[in-house]
């Protein structure tokens, strides 16, 4: 229950007051006759709700007012029950990190915490590399309440250069918030090389991830050179300069 009352001094401001879900979706209103509003309501589960205030009007411009000076300072009174979060897994980091530059084979790591009063006996982590269908590995780990745990996931291989993303779940039966389990990061991926191999650049099978660190769009650029710095390539027609 939550009251919501305008500046007790020259007080402007009709308040109307909503109760949202996590999702946005309007779970409780009240705009009673008079400048305060209440919220009075019983949620159906635990979770992350929003409170939402806003200046109305009453009646028209001719009988009543509108919602244009409708405004000032406002206060919130009330209390709600706060529930025992029992069985809670949060995903805390995963790797790679946003932004990384990866060559070749990537090893996926998760740090999860147990952010519960329960002890934690073992845990899945659903995973998605580019968007594909999610895969699933299971952990035995034991997490006591409050502590936290690193587990590296199996290996992928990359088809192709370029950015990737990879999606992460952590999960645990019966988690009273699932709303802190899910992290996802964008990164650049890179296959891998082999040494001692000259590249020609002149095929798309020998094109080079290029990135700027300060921004998303490269300062190199591949292709038949034709500049007074830059005349020919070594070998064939195609070379990487800036732009």
């Amino acid at each position: 229950s939550f009251n919501f009352n305008p500046h007790n001094q020259h007080a402007n401001l009709d308040i109307q007051a909503r109760l949202l879900d996590t999702n946005g979706n309007e779970l409780s209103r009240n705009n009673p006759a008079g400048l305060n509003a209440v919220i009075n309501t019983n949620l159906a589960s635990d979770g992350l709700y929003y409170l939402e205030i806003t200046g109305v009007g009453a009646g028209t411009v001719n009988n009543g007012y509108s919602d244009y000076a409708s405004l000032g300072q406002f206060s919130i009174a009330g209390q709600y029950a706060i529930q025992t979060t029992f069985d809670d897994i949060q995903l805390v980091a995963i790797t790679p990190d946003q932004g990384r530059l990866t060559c070749g084979t990537i090893t996926p790591t998760a740090v999860v915490k147990n952010s519960g009063t329960n002890t934690i006996s073992g845990f899945n982590i659903a995973y998605s590399f580019n968007n594909e269908t999610l895969q699933t590995t299971t952990f035995t780990n034991t997490i006591a309440p409050g502590a936290t745990v690193t587990v590296s996931l199996p290996s992928i291989q990359p088809n192709t250069s370029g950015n990737a993303s990879i999606k992460m779940i952590a999960q645990i039966a019966h988690d009273d918030l699932p709303t802190n389990n899910t992290l996802e990061k964008q990164f650049f991926a890179n296959l891998s090389g082999v040494t001692n191999q000259a590249n020609s650049f002149e095929t798309t099978n020998d094109v080079l991830i290029s990135y700027d660190n300060t921004g998303s769009n490269s300062i190199w650029e591949r292709g038949v050179p034709s500049t007074p710095l830059l005349r020919r390539a070594k070998s064939g027609q195609n070379a990487y300069g800036t732009k």
